[in-house]
């Protein structure tokens, strides 16, 4: 079993590690946002030969430099 955790969440480390789990430190979390995915392809109108998704309303909570 894998899951995440915040790195300044020292309470949930600390009863995760009592409990034998291990900090994978070889792993890194990376993510694309739509935004930086159509920065890449160019945005589906540009494109033209894809139907435009109607945009997110929802934003993602855990990026806080948009």
């Amino acid at each position: 079993m894998e899951w995440t955790v915040l790195d300044w969440n020292k309470l949930a480390i600390d009863f995760y590690r009592h409990l034998g789990a291990r900090h994978m430190k070889e792993w890194l979390l990376y993510r694309l946002l739509r935004v930086d995915m159509e920065s890449i392809l160019g945005s589906p109108e540009k494109r033209g030969n894809l139907k435009a998704d109607p945009p997110s309303t929802r934003e993602d909570p855990a990026v806080t430099d948009q």
